[in-house]
Parts: structure tokens; sequence; C-alpha cells
């Protein structure tokens, strides 16, 4: 009966490192996008949409800038969750 109950609270010790070592603070990248239009008062935030809608919610886009790129388009810059191959 011991050696069940060694090799469950063995088996959960790892499942919790495990668990905990995928909370890891994510590493993030400066991303570069241009977009249509204009950065406008609230660019920054324009910028956080537009990141959100092309590479999703996992991007945790933060930190969103505006620059205007010529005739109507802006240069976003954000913080994005870095993605091998991206």
């Amino acid at each position: 009966m011991v050696k069940p109950l060694i090799f469950l609270f063995i088996s959960w010790v790892m499942l919790a490192g495990l668990c905990n070592h995928a909370r890891a603070d994510p590493k993030w990248c400066l991303k570069k996008e241009t977009f249509p239009g204009g950065c406008g008062e609230r660019g920054g935030y324009q910028c956080f949409l537009d990141f959100l809608n092309k590479y999703g919610a996992g991007s945790m886009p933060k930190g969103c800038s505006c620059r205007p790129a010529g005739r109507e388009q802006r240069l976003c810059a954000c913080q994005v969750v870095c993605q091998e191959g991206h």
C-alpha cells in the first residue's frame, strides 16, 4: 500500500513542477507592422487592437506606439510574446 502512495506523490510533484514551468514569464519581442489609416489621438490603442486582430490574444501585445508611415498608413510597434518561427 505504501508503494502506490509514494508513486502517486512523486507523480503529483512532477506534474506540479511542469505546471509551474509553464507559468514562467514570457519572453517579449518588439514587432513592427504597417497598417492602413492614421494614428489619431489613440494611435497606440489602435495598434494594440491591430496586433490582437492579426496575431491573436496569445501574442499579448503591450507598450504599443504609433507613427505616421506615409500616406494613410501607420507604423505600429508593440512588445509581443516571442514565437518560434515568426
